[in-house]
């Protein structure tokens, strides 16, 4: 693999693995999709290995809980509320709100949720944009259930900004995921939240590397 192919695949791959939710399998594949038939599998393999062994030094900086740590923990308490709440849930918006209602159980009121394309925007400086709705217009309001997602939010320390939208927004370093092939499915219309986080640190990788080391 020349050099040049080298850089390219190592910057699409980047926001996959600073992402945290796709194994370093996944995110070969995603390359060779990406770049085929121009970079083989074993190629694409190798250039996970670096960037991997790359995050995981980094981590060795991090404070014990950084914002994405946050963020999980307080999605562990909206989902104990009947809220279901999703990490990189989905390749899009228009995928994710397709989507969430499997994950609904009986008891559930309402949902939340940040998808690939906004961990990728988070990397670039912009907000970690949250998308909430009622699961049932009946059940409970709209508006009652971004009340709910912001107080658990800033009960968690994160900082939230909220326009009554269908989104909502969170600053740190996390970075995410490739999208829905490569196009940028940002729906802007509906119910937004706007959560800015002040510490960042980034997410941590998941699994095991192409190298075989752990996180």
């Amino acid at each position: 693999m020349s050099n040049d192919l080298s850089a390219e695949a190592a910057e699409f791959a980047r926001p996959l693995v600073h992402g945290g939710f796709t194994s370093a399998e996944d995110v070969a594949v995603a390359i060779t999709e990406y770049l085929e038939p121009d970079v083989s599998f074993e190629d694409a393999r190798a250039v996970v290995a670096r960037l991997w062994a790359q995050r995981l030094a980094e981590q060795e900086s991090w404070p014990a809980v950084t914002d994405p740590d946050r963020l999980l923990t307080a999605f562990s308490a909206l989902e104990r509320r009947a809220i279901v709440a999703r990490a990189g849930f989905a390749c899009c918006q228009n995928c994710g709100f397709a989507e969430i209602g499997d994950e609904a159980g009986p008891e559930d009121r309402g949902f939340e949720f940040f998808h690939e394309q906004d961990t990728a925007h988070v990397a670039e400086g912009e907000a970690l944009l949250l998308s909430y709705e009622p699961l049932t217009e009946a059940a409970v309001g709209t508006a009652e259930v971004g009340r709910e997602v912001v107080s658990v939010l800033e009960a968690h320390d994160l900082r939230v900004e909220w326009e009554d939208r269908r989104r909502s927004g969170s600053r740190s370093s996390w970075s995410g995921g490739s999208g829905c092939r490569r196009a940028d499915h940002r729906r802007e219309t509906g119910t937004l939240l706007d959560v800015r986080t002040t510490l960042g640190g980034g997410n941590r990788v998941v699994g095991v590397g192409p190298d075989g080391r752990g996180t």
